[in-house]
């Protein structure tokens, strides 16, 4: 497959690369689109990113393989990655245990390759489903949208209440 590989210096290169295999949990989405995230933007920005790397995970896509211990999901589901629940004892980045997650100084946690490319390997309880309604691009933009929803639920805000909106960043 190709994929858009960090090399270093605050450069991608478009590879060939080989294709992942589910194992007997996991599943295999062929990509349809995939956002950039402003994750991503600081790994490459502060040169933060291993060479190597397949960044992304702002995506949408649709399962084309599955491992043979996988119930949940069938050939043909539209998803969005990364927004199940893990099962219990799993922890998934240092964004969840770190108080205050800092790209440049803290690096990349994740270690599966990233949706820069044609398919992604997910484990079963990763993806979310994407309604029949809601278009492939738009799905690829739910992980942005879900961070604005949650940080809106933190505050305890209201119908009717006012607020300053301070800065430039896209959440």
């Amino acid at each position: 497959m190709k994929a858009a590989v960090y090399v270093g210096s605050q450069k991608f290169e478009i590879k060939e690369v080989q294709t992942p295999k589910p194992g007997p949990k996991q599943i295999l989405v062929k990509i349809r689109y995939s956002a950039v995230c402003g994750t991503d933007v600081h790994g490459f920005l502060y040169d933060v990113v291993e060479n190597g790397k397949i960044l992304g995970h702002e995506y949408s896509g649709t399962i084309c393989e599955i491992g043979f211990e996988v119930q949940k999901w069938k050939i043909g589901d539209r998803v969005v990655g990364g927004g199940g629940t893990p099962p219990s004892g799993i922890v998934t980045g240092a964004a969840i245990t770190e108080a205050r997650f800092n790209y440049r100084t803290s690096g990349f946690h994740n270690s599966k390759s990233g949706a820069y490319a044609e398919y992604v390997l997910m484990e079963e309880w990763q993806p979310i489903g994407i309604p029949e309604e809601v278009s492939y691009e738009a799905a690829a933009l739910c992980e942005p949208c879900s961070v604005a929803v949650h940080a809106v639920r933190l505050s305890n805000l209201k119908i009717g209440d006012r607020v300053g909106v301070i800065g430039a960043g896209p959440i």
